[in-house]
């Protein structure tokens, strides 16, 4: 690949198609590798999740009792929504590099993707502990009484 003697790429880390796209020559080759590797590793897990869903739903169907399959349930959910966070983050930096959007739009989809998923993923394990949820409730409750108080 050819560069220009100035060659500057807008991002939070070194993404390979960022550098591809700063490029002066014929890119085709580049991208279309990186595009495989990317869907080999990105949707390649990603089917491995959905079939292994499969399987877990099968077996909460089995569950005899109404409380054992919610809370199966609520455990499978949570981490749908971390698998969904980050799946979904993939698919905006990964999709914007193709549309012709500003160049804020393309950092803030790496950001969301590098950064806020992983800050996101021991919040949302951590409000599913009952203790978590009390304390968080009984300060939201005091913080409430406060601002009650004032006119």
């Amino acid at each position: 690949m050819a560069f220009s003697s100035v060659a500057q790429v807008y991002h939070c880390f070194c993404d390979h198609l960022a550098v591809v796209q700063a490029s002066c020559s014929d890119t085709m080759g580049q991208t279309l590798m990186g595009f495989c590797i990317a869907m080999g590793v990105s949707f390649l897990p990603l089917l491995l999740v959905f079939l292994s869903y499969a399987h877990i739903l099968a077996s909460i169907l089995h569950i005899s009792s109404r409380g054992g399959r919610s809370k199966a349930f609520s455990t499978c959910s949570s981490h749908l929504l971390v698998v969904g966070t980050y799946y979904s983050s993939i698919a905006i930096a990964y999709v914007a590099y193709r549309a012709n959007l500003p160049l804020d739009f393309h950092i803030m989809g790496n950001v969301v993707f590098a950064i806020l998923t992983p800050v996101l993923n021991p919040l949302i394990y951590t409000l599913r502990n009952k203790d978590v949820k009390a304390a968080i409730t009984k300060m939201a409750c005091l913080k409430g009484l406060k601002n009650a108080g004032k006119p």
